[in-house]
């Protein structure tokens, strides 16, 4: 769950070196379903349900984007 200015949304964190695009640094993404706007750098509030599954490294941004969709 997902915490943003009073209201909660539904969603889904990525914490880890994101290997789809070689990063070396540690880093927090949250990517709130069904949600438009641009919010980088506000605070959220973040509630964790369950763990998924381990950091994965994708063949394409399309095959990345197809996972978080499922």
């Amino acid at each position: 769950k997902v915490g943003f200015k009073g209201k909660i949304f539904n969603g889904a964190c990525s914490i880890g070196f994101n290997p789809t695009f070689y990063s070396e640094s540690l880093t927090v993404e949250v990517y709130i379903f069904d949600f438009q706007r641009n919010i980088y750098n506000e605070t959220l509030k973040m509630v964790f349900i369950d763990r998924i599954r381990d950091t994965m490294k994708f063949s394409s941004v399309d095959e990345l984007v197809e996972n978080i969709k499922n």
